[in-house]
């Protein structure tokens, strides 16, 4: 049997510069008896027949993924927003697979003190793991009633962060996420493309079965980069809280020192 071929070069000026999260477990990879996958097609071919590769490998997308993931987009978007809430992409990552804690919005569901909910925590994480990795996305307010949460907000993921995000864990963890990718083409394959499903599953070769080390570098990179940030974080809610305190004594010393010059004002002498 022959062997796959070997994942194609990044087109001419692709670049990628938005990395991706993913969980840093990664299941052992067993190797089974697959079909050999045919060559790769042109990269001019738009509507393929047949599977192919769907990562390069730092982690960057293939045309075909990147096809793909669009189409997931549009059935997830229904309401054609340009922008997927944290609902819908929670429930997108559960259909492929994801367990609770491999989904940043799912995990973080916990209560918090004061005025929010624990849907405001999952936001604020799911948030801190999109800047982390330079998803593009907006961030909106999530209820008219109660203020948001420091640093929080709902964040609205983007296409491009939504195939940059997929495309990292499926280069991460390829064996499971062919078999989320199948499942989601299951799900939601009937409101798709109908080449999709005309071109059967995807085979376990067109993802990788090991973590490639330019991938296992931007994952590296990508929390340091949030555990930088959440420190930053702390320090500047530190010093917003002593500026704050210093206000209210300086406040306090001023009222009580006009108090103190009222009181000892010389009456006037009534002539």
């Amino acid at each position: 049997m022959s062997q796959p071929p070997p994942i194609p070069p990044r087109p001419p000026g692709y670049e990628l510069t938005q990395p991706m999260p993913v969980d840093p477990s990664i299941r052992a990879y067993q190797d089974e008896a697959t079909p050999a996958p045919p060559s790769l097609p042109p990269r001019n071919q738009h509507q393929p027949s047949s599977w192919s590769h769907l990562v390069h490998e730092d982690g960057s997308p293939t045309p075909l993924f990147t096809s793909l993931m669009s189409d997931f987009f549009k059935v997830l978007d229904h309401e054609g927003t340009g922008y997927l809430t944290p609902e819908a992409f929670s429930s997108f990552l559960e259909a492929n697979g994801f367990s609770a804690t491999e989904d940043p919005w799912r995990l973080n569901q916990k209560p918090l003190s004061g005025p929010w909910l624990p849907v405001d925590n999952a936001d604020f994480e799911l948030k801190a793991a999109y800047e982390a990795w330079f998803f593009p996305h907006r961030v909106v307010s999530r209820s008219s009633v109660r203020p948001l949460l420091p640093h929080g907000g709902m964040p609205l993921l983007a296409l491009p962060g939504f195939i940059d995000y997929l495309a990292i864990e499926c280069s991460a963890e390829g064996p499971a996420r062919v078999r989320g990718l199948n499942a989601a083409l299951t799900r939601y394959g009937s409101g798709m493309d109908p080449r999709w499903l005309a071109m059967g599953e995807i085979p376990g070769w067109a993802l990788p079965r090991e973590v490639p080390g330019k991938v296992r570098r931007r994952i590296d990179d990508a929390n340091a980069r949030s555990v930088r940030t959440a420190r930053e974080r702390i320090e500047a809610s530190r010093v917003q809280h002593e500026i704050m305190a210093q206000g209210r004594r300086n406040a306090e010393e001023l009222v009580s020192d006009v108090r103190t010059r009222i009181c000892y004002v010389p009456t006037r002498a009534r002539w």
